[in-house]
């Protein structure tokens, strides 16, 4: 570009310079330019303000939810805790909508919609989280006692047949049940119905399957009709309670005389006979403690009928005899089954496996010795007793040997001796 040879010289330059430099020189040029720079500086200081409304939100996104429950749970909240964070949420959510569409800053135009969408969003997902803890404590609550309900109606309605003490029993305690637990049970509906309360109003959309709809609706229900079938039970218990009290009497009088019998029974053909074999004793042990266990399951059921009907207690000390018997006389027929077992599994051994089995026979024996030696004086004149020690002192003695024998120095000349020795021919 040429320029006019006639204008004057561009200051600090000396000469006429270029284009530009007269440009930048121009008063006025530079006046626009300093009122376009603070023009643009107030925009950038306005949208600065404008976008620091936003900053309370950053927390939607830069706090974990996971984490922020965790803290929330551990303040062990209650209903009106969970119904106040998510209202929180909610009115969060309406704050947002009320956010202009656009701003107007200078030559600016802001559009702030896709901001608080996604701020709608986020404050969603927290709702949500939060909704849905709440909704797997509901559900666990309205689960148990639905289950609750439904256990107590079943055993309510148990077939009482007479006669039947026992049935007759659990029903009655069951019905007593319902009366003690009734008021305990109820003041669990408020809190279920207000915790689906709290969800309809802040998880509208929550996706509950049929079984739970059915069980949130029948609830109540189910309860009330329990509680009006358990009045029913009661009375048609009531209006039998004579012809069951005198069934009782009578099945106790009856169990009185099989008392008597079984101890007769058991004195003349029980373990305890003299000059029965121990293994005989073993087989008579087993068998009367069977029949003992029924009769003595008899008589928890007829101690609870008089309990039911406000009778006294019948004392069987026959019954209470036979069991001590049979107590101390595990002991000893306990030990001496063990015993002859463990020794015949031994014997069983390979004498090549005999050697890593040593210390187990060692520690074994001696517990078996320590336990014949704990035995009650009365047991110590029984035969068992006596074939007991025998057993445990010649495996005791005999262990020796075989320790010695499993010793690596051992050599086949030495099998050979003892194959002579015994008479035996070892595999």
């Amino acid at each position: 570009m040429i320029l006019n040879p006639n204008l004057p010289p561009v200051i600090s330059l000396g000469s006429q310079g270029t284009f530009y430099d007269r440009v930048a020189q121009d008063k006025e040029i530079l006046k626009v330019i300093l009122m376009l720079t603070g023009a643009v500086q107030n925009s950038e200081d306005e949208c600065n303000v404008y976008l620091e409304r936003f900053s309370c939100y950053g927390w939607l996104w830069e706090d974990s939810i996971e984490d922020k429950y965790k803290e929330f749970e551990a303040t062990n909240p209650t209903l009106d805790d969970f119904e106040s964070k998510l209202r929180s949420f909610a009115q969060l959510d309406e704050k947002l909508d009320l956010f202009e569409s656009s701003r107007q800053i200078g030559a600016l135009l802001l559009r702030p919609e896709s901001l608080a969408k996604g701020l709608k969003g986020l404050a969603n997902e927290w709702k949500v989280a939060f909704s849905k803890q709440l909704h797997v404590k509901a559900r666990d609550r309205l689960e148990a006692l639905t289950e609750q309900i439904k256990t107590t109606a079943k055993r309510m309605n148990r077939t009482v047949e007479d006669g039947d003490i026992d049935a007759l029993g659990y029903v009655m305690r069951t019905l007593n049940d319902v009366r003690r637990k009734q008021s305990e049970i109820e003041l669990e509906f408020g809190p279920i119905t207000h915790m689906y309360a709290i969800l309809d109003t802040y998880l509208p959309n929550n996706v509950m399957d049929k079984d739970e709809q059915d069980a949130r609706s029948m609830l109540k229900r189910n309860w009330l009709k329990l509680v009006e079938e358990s009045e029913k039970r009661q009375q048609e218990l009531c209006l039998k309670q004579a012809e069951y009290k005198k069934t009782l009497i009578q099945t106790v009088n009856n169990f009185k005389k099989d008392v008597r019998d079984f101890r007769k029974n058991y004195e003349s053909h029980g373990p305890m006979v003299n000059g029965i074999a121990p293994r005989e004793a073993v087989e008579r042990l087993k068998r009367f403690k069977e029949e003992f266990e029924v009769r003595s399951r008899k008589q928890e059921i007829y101690y609870l009928g008089e309990d039911l009907f406000g009778l006294p207690h019948q004392q069987y000390p026959k019954l209470e005899k036979t069991k001590q018997e049979l107590g101390y006389l595990a002991q000893l027929y306990d030990l001496y089954v063990l015993v002859l077992e463990t020794i015949k599994e031994w014997k069983d051994y390979l004498w090549t496996e005999v050697p890593q089995h040593i210390e187990d026979m060692r520690s074994q024996i001696e517990v078996f010795s320590n336990r014949c030696k704990k035995m009650p004086k009365q047991l110590r004149e029984w035969p068992a007793y006596h074939e007991l020690k025998k057993e445990i002192e010649d495996f005791s003695e005999a262990l020796p040997l075989l320790v010695e024998l499993a010793k690596p120095s051992i050599m086949p000349r030495h099998w050979q001796q003892v194959q002579e020795l015994t008479g035996k021919e070892l595999p």
